[in-house]
This record gives structure tokens, sequence and C-alpha cells, in this order.
């Protein structure tokens, strides 16, 4: 039976801690829209995970995404980043269905 994999997109306020550190995603963000990877993290308010975590600010983006993701085999993060980007063309599909 294929797995599903969980995509959560998180605030940029809360705290994350890997193996060897620990630290608020804010302050994790790469300025220049580079996206950043960290395996086995989890988010510290409810000690969830082991997620890879994926934070990344592109230039045109008001507001960093900050996504913590069940997939562990994948170690491009901009693929995690465009298979949460379709979550939202999904969305949008199911509305128009249901008004339709």
């Amino acid at each position: 039976m294929p797995r599903c994999s969980l995509f959560i997109r998180f605030r940029q306020n809360y705290y994350f801690e890997l193996e060897t550190c620990s630290g608020q995603a804010l302050n994790t963000v790469a300025p220049n829209g580079r996206i950043r990877v960290f395996h086995h993290g989890r988010l510290i308010a409810n000690k969830k995970g082991p997620y890879t975590l994926v934070l990344c600010k592109a230039a045109k983006m008001k507001v960093a995404w900050c996504i913590a993701t069940s997939i562990t085999t994948c170690n491009n993060g901009k693929d995690i980043v465009n298979r949460y980007g379709r979550r939202f063309e999904c969305e949008e599909s199911f509305r128009d269905l249901k008004d339709w």
C-alpha cells in the first residue's frame, strides 16, 4: 500500500531542534532565497517528528515557507517546495468543483 506524504507548513516563530543544535525558523531562513534542508528535525512545541525541515523565502514571497515533511528520501529541497506548492492548485480545483 503506498504511503501518503505529510506536509505541514509552520510559522516562522516556531522553534525546531536537530541532533546538533536548535533554533527559531525565522533566524534560520536564508535571506538570499536559498532553500535550506534539515533532516531528522523536530518541532519543539509538540515534540513531533522526526521530519525533514525545509525553509525557503524566494524573492517575491512576503513570508517564508517553513515546511515539515515526512519525506526522508529527498535531498532536494526544491522538489519538496514544488510538491507543497502544488497543494494550492489542488485546493483551488476542489473549490471550483464544489461550486460547479
